[in-house]
């Protein structure tokens, strides 16, 4: 086994790209072609390219290449790498100094029109800040203004709470309370998955000519976030399945694949780039005869929700990034031999989580926790 100096993958053999971590061979012209791979790489973080699979009856991950950038600076609109100074809105050049980290007895600042939730308290100084995650096992970063929290450290929910750097009301839950929530999370994909047959029926019938179907299309197949028209205080605006531009789309020369380019959340830029037939006919249909700043689909989150609920009820967009996570990291589990020991349990729930973020354009810590069902895990008999 080697290490890839053009991609991100281990492969068995580097000159024709088998890799470990997929269940297909990744083309390795992909990578060697000097053009390709430019514009692919670059100065980015990660970049990967496979091959379609299954990941359940009747429905296809198409080939997805995703990427983030950072170093010398952000992406433009169409995933071209802009200079620092030069068009770039983060990312790159010389940092500058690092902030002194407040003192225990520096006080918190606080709204005075911020109100204080019934059951719970300011918290005044950096030093009882930091002391909340041994009374009450939650942490708050310094940044943090309009700090509370509960006055039973031991409220089951809820138990503190803060607005960030652009004002935003960020909320800090029990341990138990957040398993209690991913444990109905997963419980409900397992549901899904039993039905998503139907939505996929649904949607071979209707993406293509109904715009509520198209956009839930991209997400089921893509890994796209629903999207939204609301102000996020955000420093760029982001886009997701319900958002999207034409602009953000481009087909390859033979017509076969579909490339989505745009600002993701949290300030991220993605590519993502799909080879399903059912989702670049449907990208084409949406996209004809519509100008670079035209949306793609007449649609909106709740929209989808409505045509989702209808064929699948009980159901929402926000289930179909969890299944499409779910179902890819079993379709590599079950082509990756069995660990032994926890160590190599550890390292292996890893690797497919790394797979996995790759996908859903997020950090693996975040795709294991959040994603990928633990029950994926528990039937190849790792845990």
């Amino acid at each position: 086994m080697s290490d890839c100096n053009r991609c991100v993958h281990l492969h068995r053999d580097p000159m024709n790209g088998t890799c470990d971590a997929y269940p297909t061979t990744i083309p390795h012209d992909i990578w060697s072609s000097e053009a390709g791979h430019d514009e692919l790489r670059g100065d980015e973080k990660t970049a990967v390219t496979f091959e379609p699979i299954n990941v359940s009856p009747g429905m296809t991950i198409g080939a997805f290449r995703t990427s983030k950038p950072r170093g010398k600076g952000a992406r433009d609109q169409r995933g071209r790498f802009a200079p620092p100074g030069k068009g770039s809105s983060g990312g790159g050049g010389k940092s500058s100094e690092k902030a002194k980290a407040p003192a225990d007895t520096d006080p918190i600042e606080h709204d005075p029109d911020f109100p204080v939730k019934d059951g719970f308290r300011r918290v005044t100084t950096h030093g009882e800040r930091k002391a909340l995650m041994g009374t009450h096992g939650v942490a708050i970063p310094p940044g943090y203004r309009n700090v509370q929290v509960s006055i039973d450290p031991q409220a089951p929910g809820l138990r503190a709470r803060g607005t960030d750097a652009k004002g935003r009301v960020q909320s800090r839950y029990s341990a138990e309370h957040a398993a209690s929530k991913s444990a109905e999370k997963f419980a409900r994909i397992s549901e899904f998955e039993k039905i998503a047959p139907k939505l996929d029926q649904a949607l071979k019938r209707d993406a293509t000519k109904d715009p509520d179907a198209g956009a839930v299309q991209v997400m089921r197949t893509m890994g796209l976030r629903p999207g939204s028209t609301a102000d996020t205080k955000a420093d760029r605006k982001a886009y997701g399945a319900t958002t999207l531009e034409a602009r953000h789309v481009s087909f390859s020369a033979d017509g076969k694949a579909v490339t989505l380019d745009f600002d993701s959340k949290k300030g991220g830029h993605s590519t993502v780039t799909s080879r399903d037939p059912q989702t670049v006919a449907t990208l084409k249909a949406h996209t004809s005869g519509k100008g670079p700043d035209d949306r793609v689909f007449d649609t909106s989150d709740a929209k989808t929700n409505v045509y989702i609920d209808r064929v699948t009820p009980g159901f929402t967009n926000k289930d179909l990034r969890t299944t499409l996570a779910t179902g890819y990291a079993r379709t590599i589990v079950r082509k990756m031999p069995r660990p032994v020991s926890p160590a190599e349990v550890r390292k292996a729930k890893r690797r497919v989580a790394e797979q996995v973020s790759q996908v859903l354009q997020n950090k693996p810590d975040e795709a294991l926790k959040s994603y990928i069902a633990p029950e994926v895990f528990d039937a190849a008999g790792w845990d």
